[in-house]
């Protein structure tokens, strides 16, 4: 089961970074034009009593992985993520939800922004990835890491980029 850590230097205050996190438009705009996603669209929004910001987003990831991992998904492979912003202790989870084989793939992670020295932040975004698969779950999870890294990788570059603009 890997787990691993991205830490992302993003030129920006944390509070920034956690506005753009929490912009449905912004995040829709990255996943879609960015990461070429099918489907980014949030089905539901809403604050918990205790303020805590919850989202659940449909997606349709692009299927750049190896063919056995693509006929294993099958053609109408999709993803449900529930995340969770906790504005209290500034921390967001979230999980994915696989529409295939839910019961033997484990998508999850949690993200911190910290304030740099620089003026700047660093994004930290844990996650960890299971996929109890016999003979392809190890292909599997090494390709889901290495899509989940570039992700990350991409929302930093598009973070900092978005954040350099609005300081112009």
């Amino acid at each position: 089961m890997p787990q691993f850590t991205v830490q992302l230097n993003v030129n920006g205050p944390a509070s920034a970074v956690w506005a753009l996190l929490t912009d449905d438009a912004f995040l829709e705009d990255l996943y879609r034009n960015r990461l070429q996603y099918v489907q980014w669209s949030v089905t539901a929004r809403r604050t918990a009593p205790e303020g805590d910001l919850i989202r659940e987003v449909a997606l349709i990831p692009p299927m750049n992985a190896p063919a056995p991992i693509r006929k294993l998904l099958g053609s109408g492979f999709r993803e449900t993520e529930e995340s969770r912003f906790d504005p209290q202790q500034l921390t967001w989870t979230w999980r994915r939800i696989p529409s295939t084989m839910a019961d033997k793939i484990k998508e999850e992670g949690r993200v911190r922004v910290e304030e740099a020295a620089d003026g700047g932040s660093r994004l930290i975004a844990e996650t960890t990835i299971e996929c109890k698969v016999f003979g392809v779950g190890g292909l599997m999870e090494s390709t889901a890491e290495k899509h989940s890294r570039h992700d990350w990788e991409t929302l930093g570059e598009a973070l900092s980029r978005r954040l350099a603009e609005g300081a112009s």
